[in-house]
């Protein structure tokens, strides 16, 4: 097997337990090392620790990256490593340093191929930007922001041009940052066919469909006794993960689940508000962790939820069939039936019927027939996540980009 030099361009946390995307960036860096391939890291704009001993790391800013002078310090580490390939991760708010990056091409004489690797389901990110335009705005307290958000929420004309003009500048930097791209790796066919109808690429532009690797292996079969757990792992926000419908579908359930507990593990901007509509409504059986490893709550709970309005994955829905543990997930993503088959793994309740989700997790608790015929069907997608099948097609990319 061919072995190749490899940079990460990163801009948040090198930790495992940060999120999904951490996780999935970690896991792919030790899954690379195995196969004797050299990795390290470029992290744009980070000073916080790094919690993974395997990562061999650069710390930049963007702004000594964008300065019309070219950056000696950044050429001169990329021609002394002689990297083969660059997978930016969150790219697309930075298509401006993949523009730079690219220029940089042109001073090495081993010249780097740019893979994108989108976490995320592009079309989806469009369909829901009303929404997270209005979380972003209400998380910022700046004077110039509470005016914005003002004609935001009360000038509709000004609402309406806000979200064109939002939504333009959201398919440039995508169309900019898939164009900059040797290749555009998605985790599903439905994400390549969704950008490729969005955005003008070029045709040298290659794009690809890899699934990720997951955290835990799957059980063969319940290895310890469950426990009336319904389990929310994932961040305590209102922006994407709706973490309001946790609470919502919570409160009008809890007194017909009384032997049932609600467990949350995750920290996140609404956690403090969350905790205060719990007391405010005397909600009770429910337990907030706050961050930690997952693994023995997924291995104790019988239930897991998901509340998002979009998704890049849901690894957590895929953690969750590793131990046994049933999914209940609204269909918020045109690849979740990869993950969850209806009525066979897991159950699908249609994008916004919160009414559906919580009688059918009423139903799931109580129908134990139902409930021991989706748990026995939990490892239906195991051989899709077998690292090997994942670790052949990062290989079949990198062979493809290079022999180019």
């Amino acid at each position: 097997m061919r072995k190749f030099k490899i940079l990460f361009l990163v801009f948040n946390e090198i930790d495992p337990f940060a999120g999904g995307v951490q996780f999935i960036v970690n896991a792919l860096n030790d899954l690379f090392l195995k196969q004797g391939h050299t990795v390290k890291f470029m992290l744009l704009n980070y000073s916080g620790a790094i919690k993974n001993e395997n990562v061999d790391y650069l710390k930049i800013c963007d702004s000594d990256l964008l300065n019309s002078h070219v950056n000696q310090e950044l050429v001169k580490y990329l021609k002394n490593n002689e990297f083969d390939f660059i997978i930016n991760n969150h790219g697309i708010n930075y298509y401006k340093v993949l523009e730079k990056l690219k220029e940089y091409n042109q001073f090495l004489s081993v010249k780097f191929k740019l893979i994108n690797y989108h976490h995320n389901a592009i079309n989806d990110i469009f369909m829901n930007y009303e929404n997270i335009t209005h979380n972003k705005l209400s998380r910022n307290n700046s004077v110039i922001n509470s005016f914005i958000s003002f004609g935001f929420n009360k000038i509709y004309p000004f609402r309406l041009f806000y979200l064109f003009t939002g939504k333009i500048k959201l398919w440039y930097s995508f169309m900019r940052a898939i164009n900059y791209g040797d290749a555009n790796v998605f985790h599903f066919d439905s994400f390549v066919n969704e950008a490729s109808n969005l955005f003008l690429a070029s045709k040298n532009v290659i794009y690809y469909n890899i699934l990720p690797p997951i955290r835990y292996e799957f059980k063969p079969s319940v290895e310890e006794k469950k426990e009336n757990i319904i389990l929310f792992v994932g961040r305590v926000e209102l922006m994407q993960k709706r973490f309001d419908k946790v609470l919502s579908i919570w409160k009008d359930c809890y007194k017909d689940l009384a032997d049932w507990k609600l467990v949350v593990v995750g920290e996140g901007d609404y956690l403090e508000n969350a905790k205060q509509y719990v007391c405010e409504n005397e909600l009770m059986n429910i337990d907030f962790i706050g961050k930690a490893d997952p693994m023995k709550y997924f291995a104790k709970s019988k239930i897991f939820i998901l509340t998002s309005d979009f998704e890049g994955l849901g690894l957590v829905l895929v953690e969750a069939l590793t131990q046994k543990c049933v999914p209940i997930t609204f269909n918020c993503y045109s690849g979740i039936e990869n993950i969850i088959e209806n009525h066979s793994n897991g159950l699908l309740i249609p994008i916004g019927d919160d009414l559906q989700f919580k009688n059918s997790l009423i139903k799931l608790t109580t129908d134990n027939h139902l409930f021991n015929e989706l748990q026995e069907n939990s490892d239906l997608i195991e051989e899709r996540f077998s690292v090997d099948k994942i670790l052949f097609r990062w290989n079949e990319l990198f062979s493809r980009l290079k022999d180019e």
